[in-house]
């Protein structure tokens, strides 16, 4: 079962998931047939083949209902650039919908293509005070809120090691 399909077991995620949905990382299971697929690697269903997930706005030039990415965030050395850069992608109103692996029960270690450790209370820590007006900046001004959330959980189970969040862009 690929971490994509796990997401589609998720009612409450599934539910901001629309045909005009951009599946970032998309690997050879896009989380819809015809969302539009972006992966570094050719496989099936992949839509457009990028060398890196950075710059993605001026390659793709449109905007999207949603942005989905499913275990990709963490494979990346700036998050706050690529979340920053992903909102752009989607229309006012639409969604960001992140599937992450949770470092409390899965070894990031292990995979030497992990450059962050995430866990479910650090990284809605970082987003909230990054992306939803939380927090301040080095100058002691408040955050542009972008993004409110809408659902977010963890997804653990004998197979499932992951937390998800759904946020609206404002």
């Amino acid at each position: 079962m690929s971490e994509t399909d796990k997401v589609r077991e998720i009612e409450c995620v599934m539910k901001y998931i629309t045909d005009d949905t951009l599946d970032i990382g998309c690997g050879g299971s896009k989380i819809l047939p015809s969302a539009y697929g972006i992966d570094g690697r050719q496989m099936d269903g992949v839509n457009f083949m990028v060398d890196s997930l950075y710059g993605l706005p001026d390659k793709i030039h449109r905007r999207f209902t949603t942005v989905y990415s499913s275990h990709c965030l963490e494979h990346l050395m700036d998050d706050y650039l690529a979340l920053s850069e992903w909102a752009s992608m989607i229309k006012d109103g639409g969604y960001l919908v992140l599937y992450l692996p949770d470092g409390k029960v899965y070894d990031h270690n292990d995979n030497l293509e992990h450059c962050r450790n995430y866990t479910y209370d650090s990284f809605m820590f970082f987003f909230k005070r990054c992306f939803c007006g939380g927090g301040k900046n080095f100058r002691g001004e408040n955050f542009k809120a972008i993004f409110e959330v809408v659902e977010s959980g963890i997804d653990f189970d004998d197979d499932k090691y992951s937390f998800y969040l759904v946020a609206k862009k404002l």
